[in-house]
């Protein structure tokens, strides 16, 4: 524990990431395993706004790590940029659209998150943290997409 004020930031990043996992994870379940709860379409347009506010989330927090760094290029935010913009687009595409752009933002933030550059930005944890909490978003927008 630091500060005796709680739990890590490495701990509390992963608590609030899974926490965050759980609409993807319920609204891919309730479309392939309880249609009852709401037409498939209904669900998927869930995950889909789920989906862009977390993305946008996401590409906000590799701000936050680009920007305290005094040698930040201005491609790099601008890049950054364009993803919560993109995400944000999804809801008004239709579905099986809005979802593949969602995973493949997801795909391509994690991707510019690995990199040399972007792996020594952040504390060591949040690689491996990010790589995990993705795959789980992807797996839950496929098969969203797949319901």
């Amino acid at each position: 524990m630091t500060g005796g004020a709680g739990m890590s930031p490495a701990r509390a990043a992963l608590v609030l990431g899974v926490f965050g996992l759980g609409p993807f994870i319920g609204f891919a379940a309730a479309a392939w395993f309880a249609p009852g709860i709401a037409p498939p379409a209904a669900l998927q347009q869930a995950e889909i706004l789920w989906g862009a506010i977390i993305l946008a989330f996401m590409a906000g927090a590799r701000w936050g790590f680009v920007l305290v760094k005094p040698e930040a290029s201005i491609g790099r935010l601008m890049a950054f940029g364009l993803i919560p913009a993109l995400s944000l687009a999804a809801p008004f595409l239709p579905a099986p659209l809005a979802l593949n752009l969602l995973a493949a933002g997801f795909v391509g933030l994690l991707a510019a998150e690995l990199l040399p550059a972007a792996r020594q930005e952040g504390p060591a944890w949040y690689p491996p943290l990010r790589v995990f909490l993705t795959l789980v978003a992807l797996i839950c927008l496929i098969a969203t997409a797949l319901a």
